[in-house]
């Protein structure tokens, strides 16, 4: 099975941001050859991890 069919991601959050925080996603993201969206995935994982949730939810 694909990687979407495995874990779909069907729920959409979206929050505004100042165009200094976008531009400053924008650069670690091209740094890091990820999208955006991949990003905050990775932010929440780490921020879960740190707070010892233990359901990993991305």
């Amino acid at each position: 099975m694909g990687k979407w069919k495995d874990n779909p991601r069907n729920n959409v959050i979206s929050m505004r941001v100042s165009d200094s925080d976008k531009q400053s996603l924008m650069a670690v993201s091209k740094e890091n050859s990820m999208t955006i969206a991949s990003l905050m995935r990775e932010a929440m994982n780490r921020y879960f991890k740190q707070n010892n949730e233990s359901k990993r939810v991305c």
